[in-house]
């Protein structure tokens, strides 16, 4: 398979010989004019300047031509023609600082995560409780109280997390703290979908949800229009691991024929269901 071509580099080994010795040339002209301080000098050394720039801004075009006449949209290149594309149409943005309430900045990762946490703990408080004493004892008491003993849930066959895998999960979605990807998941053999499937298994019979699978990694996204300085621009998105994404699956496609047969959920709630667009 045939290798992309390199992107054009300048000033480095592999630049002409020419522009090498230009830049020597430039560099004993100014050092000369910075010595005499004469304007004979001065006049020799802007000469190399306006010289070695036109050289630098014509060997920068020539490796730009030759880089796009050598991409290809084939698959011996990897398809490095349109991945160009893309990086042209997405520029990568800079990050700017945040501004704190005593008016300083927070440039590093470690203060604009102290600065969003808070944020967050003030803007996600939980509304208090309506319920008098006498209600909420009464509520902890039900907690309490032991329930009926349930039949065990029945087990789920390889056959079913394999197809939410292959035809029900994303790749492109960005992952959760374990950095665990829809394409990884998507290559297991059959033996390591039978593993997943004992672990899920496992999961119901036990009735135990993995504590790891409920760590969510907070992101903060920037508003569209808002100034990227101030932490209230900000909104957050949380990203859960795939596994325990896959799971939900699972357990959605068991209670939604009983919801729906049961009639349980309203017929006026329509958001977060299939085919109950709100028009």
């Amino acid at each position: 398979m045939a290798t992309p071509p390199s992107r054009p580099q300048l000033l480095t080994d592999n630049c002409p010989l020419y522009i090498k010795q230009k830049l020597t040339d430039k560099r004993k002209a100014r050092r000369r004019w910075q010595i005499t301080r004469a304007p004979e000098a001065k006049l020799i050394y802007n000469k190399h300047t306006k010289e070695l720039k036109h050289l630098l801004h014509t060997h920068k075009n020539t490796g730009i031509q030759q880089y796009l006449e050598n991409l290809t949209p084939q698959k011996d290149t990897n398809y490095f023609l349109w991945k160009t594309t893309r990086k042209l149409k997405q520029p990568q943005h800079r990050i700017p600082p945040l501004r704190l309430q005593n008016n300083t900045w927070a440039r590093t990762d470690e203060p604009k995560a102290s600065t969003f946490a808070h944020h967050l703990s003030m803007v996600s408080r939980p509304f208090p409780s309506q319920a008098t004493a006498d209600e909420e004892e009464d509520n902890i008491q039900e907690l309490s109280s032991p329930y009926q003993m349930a039949l065990p849930l029945q087990k789920t066959r390889i056959r079913k997390v394999k197809n939410i895998i292959q035809y029900h999960t994303n790749p492109t979605k960005a992952p959760g703290y374990d950095l665990l990807k829809g394409t990884v998941l998507k290559e297991l053999p059959q033996k390591g979908f039978r593993a997943l499937t004992q672990i899920y298994n496992a999961t119901l019979c036990l009735e135990y949800f993995p504590l790891h699978w409920k760590i969510g990694q907070i992101i903060m996204i920037v508003k569209p229009g808002k100034d990227p300085t101030e932490v209230t621009s900000y909104r957050p998105i949380s990203l859960l691991p795939l596994l325990s994404k896959i799971l939900e699956k699972l357990l959605l496609r068991r209670l939604t024929p009983l919801l729906t047969s049961k009639q349980l959920i309203p017929d006026h709630q329509f958001g977060f269901r299939p085919r109950h667009g709100t028009i």
